[in-house]
Formats: C-alpha cells, sequence, structure tokens
C-alpha cells in the first residue's frame, strides 16, 4: 500500500490532499475518539509510518494529510503480530523506539503447534479442529431463571485444512486454509464446506475445543450449550457422503450446562459432565430427554451421565 494511503487510512486527509482525494475522511484514529484501535500486523507497517506512529503514541496528536494543525486524539491502541518480535526488531522492520512505547503491556502466545492441548485432531482424517467464540452479538435479555448467563449462541467450530499440491494459500492461515465446519454452536446449522471469513472473527477468539471428541470412526462427538433448540450431545460425521449428516443423542434441559465429552481408552464408554441448576424429580425414563428434571429455586447440582451400548461394544459404531 502506498505510504500516503497508509497515512490517510490512519490519520484522515484533506479534500485535494492527493490524487484520488475527492473529499474529506477522518481516518481510523479520529473514529476511535475515546475507545481502542487495534493495528493488526504491525512489523508490516512501513519504517516510516511507524515514526509518525510513534509520535502519535507519545504526543497523543494526529496531523492529517493537508492540514497544517495537529488534532489531539484519546485513543487506546493494541498491536499484534504473528513474526517474532526479535528478528524483525533485528532486520529493522520493527523500529525499536516504536515497539518500545507500543509494548507497555505485552502478551506472547505460542503457536498452535507448541499448544497440542488447545486443538483436538481427528484419529483417522488427521484434521485439525480448534473453536472460535463470537460473543459480540450477545444481549444482555438472552438469560433465563434456570441458567442466568446469556446464551452463547455464536460459538464456532473451524477445521483446518491443509492446501492441495500446488494451490496457494487461503485465509488467515500460513500453510493451511480455515473452514467453517460447525457455526454458532448448533450442530443442526453444520455446514459442509463453508468458507471462514472476516465476519465469523469479527471480536472473536480461539479457544481449547474442550466439548468436541472423536470416536474411533472419526465421528465427531459435541456437547452444546446455547443452542436454545439443541442444547445436548450430537455425533457429526466428518467425512464422506454423510459429512453434513448430524444425530442428536440426548437433549440438555433448559438452564443445563453440559461439558466434555470423554471416550475412554476403548470406547466403549462416553462421559458427558452436567451442571443441574436445580433437580425436582430425578428421572431418566422419558426417552426424548435423557436428563432429570430441573427445577431452577434449587441449588445447582453437578452429575457426570455414562454414555455405553447394551452390548457392551464401541459407542458410536
Amino acid at each position: 500500500m502506498p505510504k500516503e494511503l497508509f497515512e490517510s487510512e490512519l490519520f484522515g486527509h484533506e479534500k485535494g490532499a492527493f490524487t484520488g482525494a475527492v473529499s474529506d475522511t477522518k481516518g481510523l484514529f479520529r473514529a476511535a475518539e475515546g475507545g481502542t484501535i487495534f493495528l493488526d500486523e504491525v512489523t508490516e507497517i512501513p519504517p516510516e509510518i511507524q515514526v509518525k506512529l510513534l509520535r502519535v503514541l507519545q504526543d497523543k496528536r494526529i496531523r492529517p494529510l493537508g492540514e497544517t494543525e495537529e488534532i489531539p486524539v484519546n485513543v487506546r491502541v493494541i498491536a499484534a503480530t504473528n513474526r517474532r518480535v526479535e528478528r524483525e526488531l533485528d532486520l529493522g522492520t520493527l523500529r525499536e523506539d516504536f515497539f518500545y512505547r507500543l509494548s507497555v503491556i505485552a502478551l506472547r502466545l505460542p503457536p498452535l503447534r507448541d499448544r497440542p492441548e488447545d486443538v483436538e485432531t481427528n484419529p483417522v482424517t488427521g484434521r485439525v479442529y480448534v473453536t472460535l467464540t463470537n460473543n459480540w452479538r450477545r444481549a444482555l435479555n438472552q438469560t433465563n431463571r434456570a441458567n442466568p448467563r446469556p446464551w452463547n449462541r455464536f460459538g464456532h467450530i473451524i477445521e483446518i485444512i491443509p492446501p492441495a499440491s500446488g494451490q496457494g494459500t487461503d485465509h488467515a492461515a500460513t500453510e493451511c486454509r480455515w473452514e467453517m465446519f460447525l457455526q454458532a454452536g448448533n450442530p443442526s446449522r453444520l455446514l459442509d464446506g463453508a468458507r471462514y471469513h472476516q465476519a465469523v472473527s469479527r471480536d472473536g477468539w480461539f479457544g481449547a475445543p474442550d466439548n468436541i471428541t472423536f470416536d474411533s470412526r472419526g465421528r465427531m462427538w459435541i456437547t452444546t450449550d446455547g443452542a436454545p433448540s439443541g442444547d445436548g450431545l450430537w455425533a457429526c460425521d466428518t467425512v464422506g457422503n454423510g459429512r453434513a449428516l448430524t444425530k442428536h443423542f440426548f437433549r440438555a434441559p433448559l438452564g443445563a450446562e453440559a461439558a466434555g465429552p470423554y471416550f475412554v481408552p476403548d470406547h466403549t464408554a462416553l462421559f458427558v459432565s452436567v451442571q443441574h441448576p436445580g433437580e425436582s424429580s430425578p428421572s431418566f425414563e422419558a426417552p426424548n430427554t435423557r436428563w432429570p428434571d430441573f427445577d431452577p429455586r434449587l441449588p445447582p447440582r453437578p452429575s457426570v451421565v455414562s454414555i455405553v451400548k447394551d452390548d457392551g461394544g464401541e459407542v458410536g459404531a
């Protein structure tokens, strides 16, 4: 991107400041007045723009292109990079004075290859899965008496797919492309090959997929919490013609929070933990629920549900 466009995007410009500047533009810093501006991939910013950003951080003032006077700004700056900062400093692509002015509080996140506990691998296909949570659309009124926590309706499961031989890379990964496998924490909305895109990741974060596991055939088992019509335990096919098919095994009642699931080593039992908001008359007789009835006036009660087959074989086989 040309230097002028960089400056224009960040600090704004006056009409006629450069070729194509047909109107006044505020720029990102003034648009973020009183809030936060996020500088992603900060090591990609040209050094001459880093100098101008350094002055903004020091003086808290900007000068739009074509302006003769500086404008005060009150903005918190958060920056990120996926590169090794020490190497970029040695190469000179990241200025030391700019870096040290930015790094008042520095958070280092190791790559996924160094955090195997944060991913889940399908034992059959070798595909890796992570979770992506989007809570920016949560509303305070999306609560109920049994579970006062707002519905987590925007959690997704992302499938990391290696590129085909001879093809270029795609999206956010360097060597893989990212595809939406399961949208919004609701397996009834399973998507087959839907592309990961910017709208999905808005204000979201990746996390450990502690609500999924795989059986010996590569089927994904998922506990959901926050899908109003589909809480409970699901099994999803991940390959073949049945990739988009799901089966709802157990339904959790309103207000219950499910976690897990976890297979025993030989896959003959599957465990799911459930936080009960309150229990009035324990009964597992109703085949369409498989859970006790709950009373929101009673104290929470945790439990662990064990799922086994009548013949003692592998669950899901």
